[in-house]
């Protein structure tokens, strides 16, 4: 377990606020269009959007390989989304060819209204197992990436992604992964819970080892690929993504730090989106007590800068007690994130407008927050 300060990416020594404001999670919504990217032998992969099963206000799914995955977009029943909005109490709608990337021009200018210099993309399809085999898998990735290399190349370096790597097949996710950085990607998007396990397992270290070697993180998103787990979480009276989802990026976390992973990849950096970081008490409470057991040996004691050790950045929502948690993570590992194009918990469209308007803690820390901490995440 790193317990010691490990040499981490650093700015230039200027004013926080000469720096871009970042949106460490912001989504696309993946449409027809993403699939048209595919090679013409993997096209009998190409999903098919599918109508709801019950109608009314659901969603519409993909038909992947025979199999019913994802979602499309959320429905666009007139009124519905305004209503959630208003009940919520949160900004949560997007235009719809923003958030599918249709017109980039228009997503710019929706950028600049909410106060986001640069936005950072990640996949919704991907969130959940979208294949059995990996040569399914390694079609849909490959599609995805080209796709959004080639819908950002215009955007001036403000839209930028991580990469959706087919984890089944270890040598074409690391190919990908660098096909990717070399065409805007800055980072690799990863479910806390693969089918292969967990983020400490050693099946994934050559994805790491890459990923170290091109100067980009491991974005540890919210999302489930492993049925499995699912089978057990995911469908029990009262299940939530809080279930099935937030505590495996939780746990993943507690395990990260607990394991000798950070140690073997001293330059790889980790983000946890999209769970919130109200965990973090928890966390190091309970490791400043397991460390001193005997799987560690007596006398231990976890270091109280732990996350910034570990090069680990938690992402912050403006519903939580920000001045608690800092006492635990810290100013140098927050990051703030809108969840741009989704409509669930963690949606917060003008999540930095609110994040500077706040009076709870130095304006200092949130500009680390909004600025500096995701830069030096992302290399950006």
């Amino acid at each position: 377990m790193a317990t010691q300060q490990q040499d981490a990416p650093t700015l230039a020594k200027e004013a926080e606020t000469s720096l871009p404001t970042i949106d460490a999670d912001a989504h696309v919504i993946e449409t027809e269009r993403t699939w048209e990217y595919m090679d013409a032998s993997d096209e009998r992969y190409r999903p098919v959007l599918v109508a709801p099963v019950r109608g009314g206000g659901e969603r519409p799914r993909w038909l992947v390989d025979g199999q019913v995955r994802g979602f499309g977009s959320p429905s666009r029943e007139p009124g519905r989304m305004e209503e959630r909005e208003k009940t919520s109490g949160r900004t949560i709608l997007t235009p719809e060819e923003s958030a599918q990337m249709a017109d980039v021009d228009a997503r710019l200018r929706h950028m600049d209204e909410v106060g986001v210099d640069i936005q950072v993309l990640h996949t919704s399809f991907f969130i959940r197992r979208v294949a059995d085999r990996p040569e399914v898998e390694a079609a849909l990735t490959r599609s995805y990436n080209r796709w959004l290399a080639d819908v950002t190349q215009g955007s001036e370096g403000r839209l930028r992604w991580t990469a959706a790597l087919p984890f089944m097949a270890v040598d074409e996710a690391i190919a990908q992964l660098e096909w990717s950085v070399a065409h805007g990607a800055c980072g690799v998007f990863m479910r806390p819970v693969e089918a292969q396990g967990i983020v400490t397992e050693p099946y994934f270290y050559p994805v790491y080892q890459a990923a170290e070697r091109l100067n980009v993180p491991i974005v540890l998103h919210v999302g489930n690929a492993n049925e499995e787990v699912n089978s057990v979480l995911g469908r029990a009276p009262g299940e939530s993504a809080f279930t099935s989802f937030k505590l495996m990026l939780v746990a993943c976390a507690h395990a990260l730090i607990f394991s000798e992973v950070p140690s073997l990849f001293p330059g790889l950096r980790w983000a946890f989106l999209e769970s919130g970081a109200g965990w973090a008490p928890h966390v190091v409470t309970d490791l400043r007590q397991r460390v001193r057991g005997p799987r560690e040996g007596a006398g231990k004691e976890l270091s109280p800068t732990v996350f910034a050790d570990n090069r680990m950045y938690l992402m912050y929502e403006v519903y939580e007690d920000l001045p608690h948690i800092i006492e635990y993570t810290g100013e140098d590992s927050l990051v703030v994130g809108t969840d741009y194009g989704h409509t669930g918990q963690s949606t917060q469209i003008d999540a930095m407008r609110r994040m500077a308007g706040r009076g709870d803690v130095d304006a200092r820390v949130v500009d680390k927050m909004l600025r500096r901490n995701p830069a030096t995440l992302y290399g950006l």
